[in-house]
């Protein structure tokens, strides 16, 4: 299995000199488990998903899995200039947690995202093939190609959902927009990624910062490192990181968690790790 990082920040895209090493574009990561089509799973569809989008027209992929882990716009404004969707030939598959109020995927994209005066394109006249999957948040779903993806509830405003990928023994957990607390569901947080190969975690700020931004429904990298030494986590990724904050500080703090935690990367655009 290998993991590819599309887009690394939370919130909105940056851009500029502050942040070439790191890279600005909001959160999209993708998991390709084979080299047959069906492989192509990709998680969130921030504005990381236009260059994936490229490359997969590039590449003539025409079955694509798009997993989603909530409706917040810096997770789906990238899919109306996702090259695929605007091809004939390809089919998408969406997966994504049913909410409160009757608003599922299908819907928001409908009558919120693909429609006017936010985008000249209903989706309904999208070209691509596409079809809705929505589950339960909890609900452990069998995926083609003997894939697993177990969901977890997130504590995060509106709702958010996190993922487990399970292929051919090799596991990997996609936790984003999450405020981590011991009073919030510690125990099955735990239990979820417990000997993950790789946990892509939010970590969005310093703890110094946490305490000013404390019920915005994410975490410190502190956070992370903590669940990943709880949870035997064999490799910890630091993602959707705060736009605010530099290069130079990012990798500082990638070097605090790693004296902490040695297994720790921080997610940088354009990387991949190999499970």
């Amino acid at each position: 299995m290998k993991i590819n990082f599309w887009g690394v920040r939370g919130s909105y895209p940056c851009w500029g000199d502050h942040c070439t090493q790191i890279g600005g574009q909001t959160s999209c990561v993708s998991a390709t488990l084979s080299n047959t089509q069906q492989s192509h799973i990709i998680f969130d569809m921030g504005t990381g998903m236009i260059a994936l989008g490229k490359q997969l027209r590039d590449q003539g992929i025409k079955q694509i899995t798009i997993i989603v882990s909530h409706f917040h716009l810096d997770h789906l404004m990238g899919l109306a200039f996702f090259k695929p969707i605007w091809d004939e030939d390809t089919t998408l598959t969406f997966y994504s947690p049913h909410l409160s109020k009757g608003l599922d995927l299908e819907t928001t994209l409908k009558t919120k995202l693909f429609c006017p005066p936010l985008f000249p394109v209903p989706f309904q006249e999208v070209p691509a093939t596409c079809h809705f999957k929505t589950f339960q948040t909890g609900d452990s779903l069998s995926l083609p190609n003997e894939i697993t993806l177990k969901t977890l509830d997130l504590n995060h405003p509106g709702c958010a959902t996190g993922y487990r990928l399970e292929h051919k023994g090799k596991a990997f957990c996609y936790i984003t927009d999450h405020e981590h607390s011991a009073d919030f569901n510690e125990a099955q947080m735990l239990d979820f990624v417990q000997n993950a190969d790789l946990m892509v975690f939010d970590t969005m700020f310093t703890p110094e910062d946490f305490q000013t931004y404390a019920t915005w429904g994410h975490s410190s990298w502190r956070s992370g490192v903590d669940v990943a030494l709880k949870a035997a986590v064999k490799k910890l990724a630091l993602f959707h990181m705060s736009p605010d904050y530099n290069d130079d500080k990012l990798l500082e703090i990638e070097q605090d968690a790693q004296r902490l935690f040695p297994n720790t990367l921080l997610a940088r655009e354009g990387s991949s790790v190999d499970l």
